[in-house]
């Protein structure tokens, strides 16, 4: 146990420097290159992506990553792949409609290169389930970097980094999936057998992600239809800074991801240590936005100082139910997890038509942390009956 913590704070570290790259990125995009309805539509632009993958994903990510952790059949990466890359370009035609809808401009170009996401998500999950130290050290730490120093030297406008931003998360995801070698062997079976797992499995996963994150970026298409892009970008900056806080409970969670396959329950230290951890981590980084917008960013950003006493709260109620949202995945609890999100969407869309309207962006963190409190209270729940049947 003690080698496992070794790695989970190497993960953790090396995610810290990862995410490190990430706040540059935001902070020079919002700060020095772009101004905030130029920001408000990069942000748009992202959640876009993440409401593309929610059409078309059909949890076929998420079931190789858990079929390959718990049958540690290796063959099943080169099967998933292959699903993945058909899904790609459904998704890439998806993200065209959308950026169509919102009129951007080379909606069809950006579409394209845009399916590195789809490629993205497989490498961060494949190699969970595979366990490839390399990849979940340092798949973000490179995609971030690139991109990075690619905007800083070539981008002049919101397209230009868009493009980058496309781009790097495509070429850096194919490098780390020609590291994985994922074999085409005996594809037949294997497609059939991930396919019939999908069904079972897959499937309520994936519903669980359409319901609980379409319903999470809600808020934000809502910013942009009662107040403009420039909400939108004011909104996403003061969570960006918070969202470090959960990168500890991701790397605890993906390096016992394994051994939650074969454990009845969570160890109760690992509950103590990422409350202590995200509750410490997100006063710090706080304090740390604080000093940025003051130091850093423009007037039309200091709306996040009216609230930035709430963010603390925000991101320990993100953190929590991390570990146990793991663990019914190395289960294969599909039917928790959705049980879950659908009570998590429903309270995230009542509390951000209540309050959106009446505080702006105020209301959207306060639906959030509302809707996070019974998200929190739904995983305990479900974990504790479920432990008390095993």
């Amino acid at each position: 146990m003690k080698n496992k913590y070794k790695n989970i704070i190497k993960l953790f570290n090396i995610k810290i420097i990862s995410m490190g790259l990430k706040y540059l990125l935001i902070l020079y995009l919002s700060s020095q290159l772009l101004n905030p309805t130029e920001f408000g539509m990069f942000s748009l632009f992202l959640i876009i992506l993440n409401f593309a993958y929610l059409f078309v994903g059909f949890g076929v990510i998420d079931t190789g990553m858990y079929l390959i952790s718990r049958d540690n059949n290796k063959e099943l990466c080169g099967t998933t792949f292959v699903l993945t890359f058909f899904i790609s370009i459904l998704f890439s035609l998806v993200l065209t409609l959308a950026l169509y809808y919102y009129d951007f401009k080379h909606y069809g170009l950006i579409g394209i290169v845009s399916c590195g996401y789809m490629l993205n998500l497989f490498v961060k999950k494949i190699s969970v389930g595979l366990h490839e130290r390399f990849s979940m050290y340092y798949f973000e730490f490179f995609m971030y970097l690139l991109t990075f120093l690619l905007i800083i030297i070539f981008a002049h406008n919101v397209y230009d980094s868009i493009y980058i931003y496309s781009s790097s998360m495509l070429g850096v995801s194919l490098f780390f999936i020609f590291r994985l070698k994922p074999t085409f062997s005996n594809l037949t079976n294997n497609l059939k057998y991930l396919l019939e797992n999908i069904k079972g499995y897959g499937i309520k996963v994936h519903f669980s992600q359409f319901i609980a994150m379409g319903t999470y970026d809600l808020d934000k298409l809502m910013l942009k239809h009662f107040l403009g892009f420039t909400s939108v970008g004011i909104y996403n900056l003061a969570l960006t800074f918070i969202m470090p806080v959960k990168l500890f409970s991701i790397s605890i969670s993906e390096m016992l991801f394994k051994d939650f396959a074969k454990q009845t329950k969570i160890k109760k230290e690992i509950f103590i240590l990422n409350l202590v951890i995200s509750f410490l981590f997100s006063i710090a980084l706080s304090i740390l936005g604080y000093i940025l917008i003051i130091s850093f960013y423009d007037k039309a950003y200091y709306e996040i100082l009216k609230y930035i006493y709430l963010l603390p709260i925000l991101a320990v109620l993100s953190s929590i139910y991390v570990p146990i949202n793991h663990f019914f995945s190395a289960k294969g609890l599909g039917k928790q997890k959705f049980i879950n999100a659908l009570v998590l969407a429903t309270c995230n869309v009542a509390f951000n038509f209540i309050f959106i309207p009446i505080y702006g962006v105020l209301g959207a963190i306060i639906a959030t942390i509302l809707a996070l409190i019974v998200n929190n209270i739904m995983f305990i729940y479900q974990y504790k009956k479920y432990i008390n049947r095993s």
